[in-house]
């Protein structure tokens, strides 16, 4: 119920219930269409967008001449030129005079600290020197306060705006960057078109004077010097860049945008049976909907409806699944957990997808629903769990994509197959090559897919080819990435043993294996034995032989804290139970498994691998110590069930065969090298048929059939560790010996 509701609340009902009767692109309508309503087709948010945006750029940048700033400029510099004036007048009167009155002495001093302030003294003697070129500097500084000083620089690269800074050794400049001819200027209340190059920065305007009068004061260079200290010291700007006012106009222009393309009028044909559904067609239809929508409402919503009906039965179907035909019916609730957070995980991921991702993507040649992860949950599932959860995981998630294509059924199609190949190549996956094996699969079938539906839509060309499989890809190759990085996440979390898990237990170098190869090497010999055993013969059930064999190598490791008590690891024909009382030596035998398991629970091994220790002899009777005890006290009663084992029964197939592996593996080594086939077959018929009797495979899953098939698999393995070598003469060696 969590994992409905949880599901049911992330999917996007309305839009998906709005676009899902809308026809597609290329394909040929399978009805008329004429319009209900008269409605507006109203432009996209990216159309209108992109309207408003050429609407602004075509709005003028705006300039404002202002009279105040220039009145107080010319003031200013009216001002020097006066006192300029004065001190010359009164230097010639000093000069001239025969007595030299100290008013104007003073006078004279006082207005040459007042110049010099404002002026280098350099640039004061060549304008008393040259009474003529004051009035040039009147006549220049008042054309270029006419003209306009602008306090902005107009650019049209952010390079031109370096290159001036760096010419003029400038930190900073205000500038814009505009790269039409004409901008807008305010003047005296007025709005006037005027040129871009008319509007300049003050050394800009410098340098054209003293261009232009370049030949008058070539013979003069100080009066030069002089002209442009005075001119960039005091010319001033008086033409000012309004931003908030050209913003201002901008968002006017961009207001004023019409967001309709048109109108359709009531009973026109928008499109008709069997003509190809174009762009501008599907444009129109949707526009229609929508504004149906706004006058009658209760029509959406009886589609929203319908649409959570659906996909609730979804759900439901796969829930009662999931528990139902689970394959292994003692399988832990969190797993079965971990199956629902993966596919909210998956519906979480289309989400995203949908409301965020596609804003993103704004290209008519690419359709979103490709970058949809629905090989992710497949994938996943394939790797976590057995096969038939990783199908019915992979309909699931096709009929999702084909919900969220707006219940297109050729999307569905494809998205199956590509899951389910994926899904079928890392089924019991061992190396992560598969992984790339399986981004390969699901890239080619994609591949071809795209060809046909394109096909099929009439839309085919190769930008729209190249792209979308590029976009697909791309969405394939997450998936993988993603279910090989984090699949170890949830296999921890979730407490699943995978194949990968189990292949890196299966290395000699872990601490345990090695551990049992130093201190019990007999043991460590019979647990291969027993995993090639079981292998071979769990193969012939369709149990995981890799368990098998992975649960082999463990299931003897409690005896390394006694190994000489066990008879694979005694040497030169001493056993120490001989000098034990028979019920001392099940305590020992008990023991390994218990300190097995101990060992297991230290290390972290998988559950499944303990199951193995703690299952491999069942609830057996350690018949030889049974027998001792009665031979030794036969005044008393002995009874049977000291001498059983304390673990519990096989719950499972891959633990029952590891069972009868281990006894028919450590029976075998009691007999002759070179045993017979039929003595074999008997003793493996024998071992099978004691483990039934004494009710220890009753819960293991096995039928007789599966039986039958074990006993057969057994006998091919040991046949194969049993067979007969060849004798070599003696003698023969001893002749080569003596006549060399």
């Amino acid at each position: 119920m969590i994992f409905a509701i949880s599901t049911i609340a992330l999917f996007p009902t309305e839009d998906i219930a709005h676009k899902s009767e809308l026809p597609v692109i290329g394909q040929s309508a399978p009805r008329s269409i004429v319009a209900q309503i008269s409605f507006d087709v109203l432009k996209s948010p990216q159309e209108l967008e992109e309207e408003m945006k050429r609407v602004k750029d075509k709005v003028q940048p705006v300039f404002e001449y202002s009279s105040e700033a220039t009145k107080k400029i010319s003031e200013t510099f009216e001002l020097l030129i006066s006192q300029i004036e004065t001190y010359s007048k009164l230097q010639a009167e000093i000069s001239s005079a025969v007595a030299v009155e100290q008013r104007k002495i003073a006078i004279a001093g006082d207005l040459y600290q007042s110049i010099v302030r404002k002026i280098s003294s350099a640039a004061l003697n060549q304008l008393i020197q040259n009474p003529m070129a004051i009035d040039t500097l009147k006549s220049i500084f008042k054309s270029m306060l006419l003209q306009g000083v602008s306090n902005t620089l107009i650019a049209e690269r952010a390079k031109d705006v370096l290159m001036f800074k760096e010419s003029r050794n400038l930190n900073s400049v205000n500038y814009i960057l505009y790269s039409k001819q004409d901008v807008l200027l305010i003047k005296n209340g007025k709005d006037s078109i005027v040129e871009s190059s008319s509007i300049r920065l003050k050394e800009f305007l410098i340098d054209a004077v003293l261009d232009k009068y370049k030949n008058i004061f070539s013979s003069n260079p100080g009066i030069t010097s002089a002209f442009y200290e005075i001119l960039y010291v005091f010319v001033l700007p008086n033409i000012f860049y309004l931003d908030k006012e050209t913003e201002t106009r901008k968002a006017i222009a961009a207001a004023q945008v019409n967001p309709s393309k048109g109108m359709i009028p009531r009973g026109m044909e928008i499109v008709s049976q069997g003509s190809i559904v174009t762009k501008e067609t599907l444009e129109r239809i949707n526009a229609m909907q929508n504004a149906i929508q706004k006058d009658t409402v209760a029509f959406f919503y009886t589609a929203t409806y319908g649409q959570y009906i659906l996909y609730f039965m979804l759900i439901s179907i796969l829930s009662f699944y999931l528990w139902y035909f689970r394959l292994d019916k003692s399988i832990q609730p969190l797993q079965i957990w971990a199956v629902a957070i993966i596919l909210i995980t998956q519906i979480v991921l289309f989400r995203i997808v949908h409301d965020f991702f596609a804003v993103f993507i704004q290209n008519e040649y690419l359709n979103i629903i490709w970058f949809y992860p629905f090989a992710f949950a497949p994938i996943l599932i394939s790797v976590l769990y057995p096969f038939r959860t990783a199908i019915t995981v992979s309909l699931w998630s096709s009929v999702l994509i084909g919900i969220f294509a707006y219940y297109d059924l050729s999307m569905c199609i494809v998205a199956f197959f590509i899951s389910f190949a994926m899904s079928l190549i890392v089924n019991n996956i061992r190396y992560r090559i598969k992984f790339m094996q399986a981004f390969g699969t699901g890239l080619v079938i994609f591949a071809v897919s795209l060809l046909g539906i394109l096909l099929l839509r009439n839309s085919i060309s190769w930008d729209v080819y190249w792209q979308n499989f590029l976009l697909g890809a791309a969405n394939l190759l997450l998936n993988v990435t993603f279910v090989s990085v984090f699949c170890n996440v949830f296999e921890k979390l979730f407490q699943i043993t995978t194949n990968l898990r189990l292949v890196e237990l299966s290395d000699f170098n872990h601490p345990l294996l090695r551990r049992l190869s130093e201190y019990a090497p007999g043991s460590f010999h019979h647990s291969i034995q027993v995993g090639n055993l079981g292998e071979i013969a769990g193969e012939r059930i369709g149990a995981n032989t890799l368990l098998i064999r992975v649960m082999a190598l463990y299931h003897d490791i409690g005896k390394t804290m006694r190994p000489e008590y066990f008879t694979e690891n005694q040497r030169f024909g001493y056993n120490p139970h001989d000098n034990l009382s028979p019920y001392d030596s099940i305590k020992i035998l008990r023991a390994h498994v218990e300190r097995g398991v101990e060992f297991a629970e230290e290390y972290n091994l998988p559950d499944s691998i303990v199951a193995g220790i703690k299952e491999h002899h069942g609830t057996n009777v350690a018949i030889y110590f049974y027998n001792k005890a009665k031979e030794m006290y036969t005044d008393k009663d002995v009874n049977i069930m000291d001498f059983r084992y304390k673990g519990t029964i096989p719950h499972s197939k891959e633990t029952a065969v590891l069972m009868l592996a281990d006894a028919i593996e450590a029976t075998s080594r009691s007999m002759m090298q070179n045993s017979k086939p039929e003595q074999l077959s008997k003793m493996i018929q024998k071992t099978i048929e004691d483990k039934m009797f004494e009710d220890q495979l009753n819960d293991s899953g096995l039928t007789i059939k599966d039986l039958k098939e074990l006993g057969e698999g057994f006998l091919q393995g040991l046949e194969g560790s049993t067979h007969t070598r060849v004798q070599y003469p003696t003698s023969v060696f001893s002749k080569r010996r003596r006549e060399n």
